[in-house]
């Protein structure tokens, strides 16, 4: 292959990334992949002295954070102790003080990309979260001296008392606990427990906490609420949902208002971490909620805003106050400032973690793309229609189409925005085979009859040595672009962009 087609397929891998989406033209909003994701599955110690025994029947030992572990390891925690478990295919397990697992299967299949997590919970509480299993064939197993746990997702505890009586409580998704023969379902906001020997006992619903701490901030941006155990719960870059705490709730993909929901806070500091994945506002709500017998109403609130430039961390240490057990009160800075030094929390973001997002919003993406396509057919002559997109989707959409089987090349530090004159700009790294490179890319966006018409504005590839061709490569993506055909009976009149979504307004002919 010659050099000139090598950055040739770079150039128009790029450019449609940043040109075509499923038939419409639009700019996607900033997704950058920034890191190498873990195919591993890794051990964190979140706060105190945490243990691990090698292999089967070998010694305890002193735990590192961010070791790696196996089939067969075990790992337990002191009296004051907390860890996490990242596992290869995204799921995380939470250990609680005086807690023993042993990791029993570890699978993953090349042909489906299934996978099984099976482990042992001796004694202890465990909070797991559970990666979205796609097929019937993927399992994620925890079996106790009692019973045997089964989940599909999202968020359960489980709970096993030194006499080996378990309790299995799901928060959000569905979960199965089996013992002796008998299986029950448990769907969200139910539990069981059972005893060694005997079945499961009837589901019954989980009991509301007495107070919960919630924490929301809007518009768009990950943050992310670490407890004074160093358990992190909400969102991290690049907006992959993390949750480590006990019964916390977090808002699902996609909600235009990010939220963390902490039951029963106890006495110390919560520390929030702010990011918005471009410069704009970051408006908090902290809000204080107590059970009053039919459920959780407001006590208090407190309300803080900062203004972030794109990719800055800010971080509020909110000290807790409880009485009898329950939030009391709170004390809040006057300000959000700017994260000096490391951030608090630890989070392992795998890469299983991190295409599961992308295929999820790539699939929203569609869903909404099919329905809006059927509306127009339905629609009366001369009738308006609006199709409106996250960022978050259209990245998604973006990132997915990068990584099919059809991209000659591979991109990471993938970067694409939009400005205010229309013009769309866009910067990756790329490898292909053996040469490597920085590209730049800037398109502008316009409409005329009825149609988005494209001007490719500029076009930089850095290649160190090699000479390169721009106007030959920049004629080749017109030429592309123009091949994209409008397939819908309806004229596009505007796009419209906000901070968080992408507005395309059509009239059926």
């Amino acid at each position: 292959m010659t050099k000139k087609r090598i950055v040739l397929g770079v150039l128009i891998t790029l450019g449609l990334i940043i040109l075509l989406l499923a038939g419409l033209v639009l700019i996607p909003p900033v997704f950058s992949s920034e890191k190498s994701y873990s195919r591993d599955t890794v051990l964190s110690i979140l706060s105190g002295e945490v243990m691990v025994m090698k292999g089967t029947g070998g010694e305890w030992t002193k735990a590192e954070n961010g070791m790696k572990l196996a089939t067969s390891d075990s790992v337990k925690t002191g009296a004051d102790s907390y860890a996490l478990i990242t596992f290869f295919e995204g799921s995380t397990m939470t250990l609680e003080p005086n807690t023993e697992v042993t990791i029993s299967e570890l699978w993953r299949s090349e042909q489906t990309d299934s996978t099984r997590v099976r482990l042992g919970q001796k004694v202890g509480q465990t909070w797991n979260r559970i990666q979205k299993l796609t097929d019937s064939a993927s399992t994620y197993e925890v079996e106790t001296p009692a019973a045997v746990g089964s989940v599909r997702g999202t968020t359960i505890a489980l709970a096993v008392e030194p006499d080996g009586q378990t309790s299995m409580s799901v928060f959000e998704g569905e979960g199965r606990l089996r013992a002796e023969g008998i299986e029950i379902d448990l769907p969200t906001g139910m539990e069981s427990s059972v005893v060694p020997g005997a079945p499961p006992s009837p589901a019954s619903a989980i009991p509301t906490p007495a107070s919960a701490l919630r924490i929301s901030v809007n518009p768009a941006a990950w943050m992310k609420v670490v407890d004074p155990e160093g358990r992190s719960t909400g969102r991290v870059p690049p907006g992959i949902i993390v949750n480590q705490i006990t019964g916390a709730i977090t808002s699902g993909y996609g909600s235009q208002t990010q939220f963390v929901e902490i039951p029963d806070p106890h006495d110390g500091i919560y520390s929030i971490v702010l990011r918005r994945p471009d410069a704009g506002p970051i408006n908090l709500v902290i809000e204080g909620l107590a059970n009053d017998g039919t459920g959780l109403v407001p006590i208090f609130r407190h309300e803080r805003q900062c203004q972030s430039k794109k990719g800055e961390k800010w971080r509020l240490d909110v000290e807790v106050f409880t009485v009898g057990g329950k939030l009391d009160h709170i004390s809040v800075p006057e300000k959000i400032e700017r994260l000096k030094g490391d951030e608090p929390g630890e989070v392992t973001v795998t890469q299983a973690a991190f295409d599961g997002r992308i295929a999820e919003l790539s699939n929203q993406f569609d869903r909404k793309y099919t329905a809006f396509k059927d509306a127009v057919r339905q629609a009366l002559s001369g009738q308006e229609l609006a199709l409106v997109f996250t960022e978050e989707e259209i990245a998604g959409k973006v990132m997915d189409w990068a990584a099919g089987p059809d991209n000659p090349a591979e991109l990471y530090n993938m970067e694409i925005t939009l400005n205010d004159d229309q013009i769309g700009r866009g910067s990756a790294r790329f490898k292909y085979g053996a040469i490597g490179g920085k590209l730049k890319v800037s398109v502008k966006v316009e409409i005329e009859s009825g149609r988005p018409l494209l001007h490719i504005t500029g076009i930089d590839v850095d290649l160190g040595k090699l000479p390169v061709a721009m106007g030959a490569f920049k004629d080749r993506i017109n030429r592309e672009a123009e091949k994209i055909t409008w397939n819908l009976n309806a004229d596009l009149i505007r796009v419209e962009m906000s901070d968080e979504d992408i507005v395309l307004t059509v009239i059926k002919r």
